[in-house]
């Protein structure tokens, strides 16, 4: 039978009460840990400046490629978007979640190569080109490589290292954005060369039928799918357009399902779903495929609130389990 270890291998970590890998504690690709950053690289909520309205982030992923040439990626509570460089403190906000979020956490880079993330009712993502021609401190027109996917009026950060920019555009013409302001969310207005990367970030992509504000929605990258917590169902999709978005299996109406982790065995990967139901946990092993899980294992009076990996976070403690796909013993 399976069995707890109540402590944690310092090479890991779990979001759990306030505890998040951060910018200079952050994975490394050999699920190590890269430490020692200098703390030159933190910033601080400051009036007036890009963290204006900057409050705890729940999330971080990394896009780019690898340090120095990328940035972390960081949510906060409210669901606003920061991008911050691996040198340096200057933080700057990308975009203000414009749905309603209540608890929903989802940050991610999906199977895709997209920057995705959850609110109250939809899956949001990042839509990105770069810059077809340099620009200006003044240019009030940008041209685009290929504005498809950018709307006729919003918001987009320029993806610019050292000179990050927020520019809001009013009108859009074939590639060429129109009735552009720069400088938005306290950034500087800055010349920018051709090629540069612009993000946009489309709030309501995926639609989860209807609004929950007590689903906290998080999510995880699985072989070729895409998983999502939706109340008491995972939803998924491995198309790049989300166009095979489906239910991937739902639980009893009485749980409601608070994380998603990962246990590789020898042979095959599982993924583990953790789920409440009044004052007791459960946890269900999951092929990822079936619209039923394989088992399921009750924890009397002991509340899930967090999974990383096989790591799990109740009530009284941080558990790792050792890869019985079976059995979980408390």
């Amino acid at each position: 039978m399976a069995t707890y270890v109540d402590t944690i291998p310092l090479k890991r970590g779990i979001n759990k009460d306030g505890a998040y890998w951060c910018q200079n504690i952050r994975p490394a690709g050999d699920d190590g840990v890269f430490a020692g950053i200098s703390l030159v690289n933190g910033s601080i909520r400051e009036t007036g400046t890009p963290t204006d309205t900057l409050r705890p982030i729940v999330s971080f992923i990394q896009v780019g490629g690898s340090y120095p040439f990328g940035r972390v990626v960081g949510r906060d509570t409210q669901g606003d978007i920061y991008f911050m460089p691996f040198t340096g403190n200057n933080a700057v906000k990308a975009m203000s979640y414009s749905k309603t979020i209540g608890v929903a956490e989802g940050f991610m880079m999906d199977t895709n190569g997209t920057i995705v993330y959850t609110g109250s009712r939809y899956i949001g993502r990042e839509y990105h080109t770069t810059l077809n021609g340099d620009i200006t401190s003044s240019s009030d027109t940008i041209v685009l490589t290929d504005a498809t996917n950018f709307p006729s009026a919003g918001y987009g950060f320029i993806n610019d290292t050292g000179n990050p920019e927020v520019i809001q555009w009013t009108g859009k013409s074939s590639n060429t954005l129109t009735g552009v302001s720069r400088g938005k969310y306290y950034t500087t207005p800055k010349a920018h060369s051709s090629g540069t990367t612009i993000y946009y970030f489309k709030d309501d992509w995926k639609d989860f039928g209807s609004e929950n504000l007590e689903t906290n929605r998080r999510c995880i990258t699985w072989d070729v799918w895409n998983f999502f917590v939706n109340g008491n169902v995972i939803s998924g999709y491995s198309q790049a357009d989300a166009s095979d978005f489906k239910t991937c299996i739902t639980l009893s109406p009485d749980k409601s399902i608070v994380d998603i982790g990962q246990l590789d065995t020898s042979s095959t990967s599982y993924l583990l779903i953790g789920a409440n139901s009044g004052e007791n946990g459960y946890i269900y092993t999951w092929d990822g495929k079936d619209t039923v899980a394989i088992c399921e294992k009750e924890l009397n009076n002991n509340n899930i609130t967090r999974i990383y990996q096989n790591y799990i976070a109740t009530n009284n403690g941080i558990y790792r389990y050792d890869g019985t796909i079976y059995w979980l013993s408390n």
